[in-house]
Order: C-alpha cells, then sequence, then structure tokens
C-alpha cells in the first residue's frame, strides 16, 4: 500500500495550501463539514480507501467538492483543476502525477458536481501514488 500512502501525503500537502499559499484554515475546512454534516474522520476514511465511490453518500460527496473547490484543486463541476495542481506540485518541490493520471482523472464523470468531485479525488488519491512511487 505504498503508493496509497504515497499519495495521501502528497494530497494533503497539497490541501495545506490555498491558491493564495496560506493554509487551509480549520474553520475553513469546518465549514464544508458543517455544511454537508459530515466529520474529519470522513475525510480521513476517504484517503484511506474505506470510504469510496461505492459507499459514500450525497453529503460526503458534496463535502469533499466544497473542500477541494475551496482549494481550486477542482472547479464548480467537479472537474480536476490540472494547471493548479501542476503547480502546487511546483511549489511544494514534490514530482506531480503524470499528464496520463491527471488527464484520466479530469475526465471522470459524475451524477452531478458532487459526485465528479469526489470520483476525481478519489482516481487522483487511487492513481498518483503508484506513479509518484515510482
Amino acid at each position: 500500500c505504498k503508493g496509497k500512502t504515497t499519495s495521501l501525503i502528497i494530497l494533503n500537502q497539497l490541501r495545506t495550501f490555498s491558491p493564495q499559499e496560506k493554509p487551509l484554515t480549520d474553520d475553513e475546512l469546518d465549514s464544508c463539514i458543517d455544511k454537508y454534516g459530515i466529520n474529519k474522520q470522513d475525510l480521513l476514511d476517504m484517503d484511506t480507501g474505506k470510504l469510496n465511490h461505492a459507499n459514500a453518500k450525497d453529503n460526503e460527496k458534496c463535502a469533499i467538492l466544497c473542500i477541494h473547490q475551496m482549494l481550486n484543486i477542482v472547479d464548480s463541476s467537479g472537474k480536476l483543476m490540472k494547471d493548479h495542481i501542476k503547480a502546487q506540485f511546483d511549489r511544494l518541490d514534490l514530482r506531480a502525477p503524470s499528464e496520463q493520471i491527471l488527464d484520466d482523472c479530469s475526465n471522470m464523470e459524475g451524477t452531478n458536481a458532487c459526485d465528479t468531485a469526489f470520483l476525481s479525488v478519489e482516481c487522483l488519491l487511487d492513481s498518483s501514488g503508484e506513479d509518484l512511487a515510482a
């Protein structure tokens, strides 16, 4: 599970920076968590794979959209913002996911923006670790 751990570390680092290079505050994170009635454990469960597309509820998917939209990782339609993700990896001096992974994960289509965001972030978690660990 080395790849999953690698992707978890990298996405957690991405989550610490907004486009203005400020950490995501607890209040900002809590605003999404409270709005959609989830808890921080739900986010950890996604990172570890315990929460996945097959068992995620709509409110959990929408919380993922809310958080990742706030960080400019996904847009309002739930699609990955590839250029911003690459810039974040560059800023953190980390090896970015391959263009193929970003393309594949950017092309995820859900039933709505929340579902698309969840699929996109889940794809990145599932795929990038293997690419980055290579």
